[in-house]
């Protein structure tokens, strides 16, 4: 449920917590990984490329905005994400 389609605006929430990441899109349905570890100390931010620099992406991002300490709920996700 969380994919976007060429030529369509997109809002997205997650959640980065060690063994416990979450996105919603649009405010559709949560996607969850249990599985993942977060990373340690963040010293770069890569917007719209991937870790590597590479596969950059070919639109825009009209805004970021990122809280430490703050894990939102799953229903809170959906909330914030609908456009």
């Amino acid at each position: 449920a969380n994919t976007a389609a060429a030529g369509t605006t997109v809002k997205a929430a997650a959640r980065m917590v060690v063994n416990d990441f979450a996105i919603s899109m649009n405010g559709g349905t949560v996607a969850t990984d249990v599985s993942e570890t977060a990373p340690g100390t963040l010293t770069a931010s890569r917007i719209g490329s991937d870790l590597a620099g590479a596969n950059s992406l070919n639109s825009l991002v009209r805004r970021i905005s990122a809280f430490r300490g703050v894990s939102l709920p799953s229903a809170a996700l959906q909330s914030v994400s609908t456009l």
